[in-house]
């Protein structure tokens, strides 16, 4: 399921940039291939953090796998706007600065494209 999951992301990835998580989504539910769950993906150095949740344990991997170890798309801070234009939003407060280590969570709205976060 996990790859399955990365092929359907990767081909929303080489139509267009500045992708969400709700049109990652959108394909998946296009192609029949269940996302939703209970795990969270956050950000590694603060696990308070999340770029987005409701995510089965495959979704989350997949996106997680193919930041960290296939270094084939980069997520970046996104205005609010994206999601609520999106139709889709998490019911948490903003992450406002992204190296502040908040003690409850928060939301980090995200787009997607491709590279890795690995290049300067």
């Amino acid at each position: 399921m996990k790859e399955q999951i990365k092929e359907a992301v990767m081909k929303v990835m080489n139509e267009k940039t500045g992708v969400s998580f709700v049109e990652f989504e959108w394909e998946l539910e296009r192609q029949e291939i269940p996302y939703k769950g209970t795990y969270s993906l956050c950000i590694p150095t603060n696990p308070n953090v999340m770029m987005w949740s409701n995510m089965s344990n495959d979704y989350s991997e997949a996106v997680k796998e193919l930041i960290f170890d296939d270094r084939q798309i980069k997520p970046e801070q996104a205005p609010l706007m994206v999601y609520l234009m999106d139709g889709r939003a998490l019911s948490y407060p903003l992450a406002k600065k992204l190296g502040y280590p908040y003690k409850s969570e928060r939301w980090l709205p995200v787009v997607f494209n491709k590279g890795s976060i690995f290049e300067l």
